[in-house]
């Protein structure tokens, strides 16, 4: 078969219910605009109650972006990747009194040694997982 009478095949079989992982983004670009002060970092992975196999970001996007991104390869600041997560993002999605830390607020801390993403491409509800350090 032709690739469009694939797709079209695997829409019709499926009910419409197809979702596609693609692996086109370049390192360099990915580093670009995470350091644009206007992008907030989140996932735009599919739920996994909607079937199939979700990509390994619905799972590994956070911990990627601290372990490789700020601890590996300096990209970001701690800070500043926090405040994408949390800070930023809300704003983006106009969810007031979200996303910062103020006194007196429970704090979760980060152990940036210990922290990488290991979200397995074939099986990516494994999640991220700490390395269990030795002694």
């Amino acid at each position: 078969m032709a690739p469009f009478e694939v797709i079209v095949h695997l829409l019709r079989t499926e009910d419409l219910q197809v979702h596609m992982v693609d692996f086109s983004m370049d390192e360099r670009d990915v580093e670009t605009v995470l350091r644009a002060p206007r992008t907030s970092v989140c996932t735009d992975g599919l739920a996994i109650g909607l079937g199939g196999k979700p990509h390994p970001r619905l799972y590994g996007s956070f911990p990627r972006v601290l372990g490789r991104y700020v601890r590996e390869r300096g990209v970001l600041d701690l800070p500043t990747a926090i405040h994408k997560m949390t800070g930023l993002t809300a704003e983006v999605f106009g969810v007031p009194d979200r996303g910062r830390l103020a006194p007196a607020w429970s704090r979760t801390w980060w152990h940036s040694t210990r922290q990488r993403s290991v979200t397995p491409r074939r099986t990516p509800t494994r999640g991220a997982r700490r390395p269990v350090s030795a002694g």
